[in-house]
């Protein structure tokens, strides 16, 4: 995440950095980001990954209680392997 905290309306974007077991950056894998806030979801799609292993996706953010975390998380497909992450932010006034 680019921010920790976001106020209501505010860009927050979406950083995903994938690697292999070794180490190795995997290309064109997909994703797909699930917010959970309050009693509500956002779904935020990732581009594929370049060759470098990233991608990012700016939103804006839910409309989430002002200081409630909101919950990401980020569902990984590559060549069949399915890997899910999640981090947080805050949602602030």
């Amino acid at each position: 995440m680019a921010q920790p905290t976001l106020t209501q309306g505010q860009q927050q974007t979406l950083y995903l950095y994938v690697q292999d077991a070794s180490g190795q950056t995997l290309a064109n894998a997909q994703s797909l980001a699930v917010l959970r806030y309050n009693n509500g979801t956002a779904e935020v799609e990732l581009p594929p990954t370049d060759a470098n292993g990233a991608a990012a996706a700016a939103f804006i953010g839910p409309p989430a209680a002002p200081g409630s975390t909101v919950l990401v998380e980020v569902t990984v497909l590559h060549a069949g392997v399915v890997v899910q992450v999640e981090t947080t932010y805050v949602q602030w006034w």
